[in-house]
């Protein structure tokens, strides 16, 4: 349908504008979505049962680099407002996702989000640890990667103790440093 291609290429130029933003770019970016109520408009898309997976990978990559401290220095304002919104319960959800790039994507929001003490207590409040100690398990590296940092932070942030593989998967990612997140490809029509 013509409505979900428009959504779509919209959030795609969104998603490859803040991925191609830094330093007082990606500031002034982040803070005219914050200031333009757009967090919770992206929130709406990953609440959307309509939404087509590609929409809601950007939704995920644009919301992940709105929480990542390279991305804005004032990144903590979108991770409050997130907290504040109580979006936490949607965002876990995608940690079921069934694709890798939903998922790698996921990921990457949450270890951007857990650098934040508070969301780190959220992770434990709603049980989202055990998934992404899961995660540290699976074939997808990236996804390990970013699953393993989220980890990382939480346990930095609330001395949790980690599960085996989570641990293990937790001490390989502190000699990585993964490749940044670009979107995948314009949609085609």
């Amino acid at each position: 349908n013509q409505s979900a291609r428009t959504h779509e290429d919209a959030l795609f130029m969104l998603s490859e504008t803040v991925s191609d933003s830094y330093g007082q770019d990606g500031a002034r970016l982040g803070s005219l979505l914050r200031e333009r109520g757009w967090l919770p408009h992206l929130m709406r898309v990953l609440e959307d049962s309509t939404a087509t997976v590609t929409m809601r990978q950007h939704t995920l990559l644009v919301l992940s680099n709105l929480c990542c401290d390279a991305f804005d220095i004032a990144s903590s304002l979108s991770k409050r407002l997130l907290l504040a919104y109580s979006f936490d319960g949607i965002i876990f959800e995608y940690l079921h996702a069934a694709d890798e790039l939903t998922l790698t994507y996921a990921c990457a929001l949450i270890q951007n989000l857990t650098n934040d003490t508070e969301w780190s207590a959220r992770v434990f409040s709603r049980g989202a640890q055990r998934q992404l100690a899961k995660l540290c398990e699976s074939p997808m590296e990236r996804v390990v990667q970013y699953a393993a940092g989220a980890l990382k932070n939480v346990s930095m942030n609330t001395a949790a103790a980690l599960p085996t593989a989570a641990l293990q998967a937790v001490t390989a990612r502190t000699t990585e440093v993964p490749a940044p997140l670009r979107p995948s490809s314009p949609p085609s029509h």
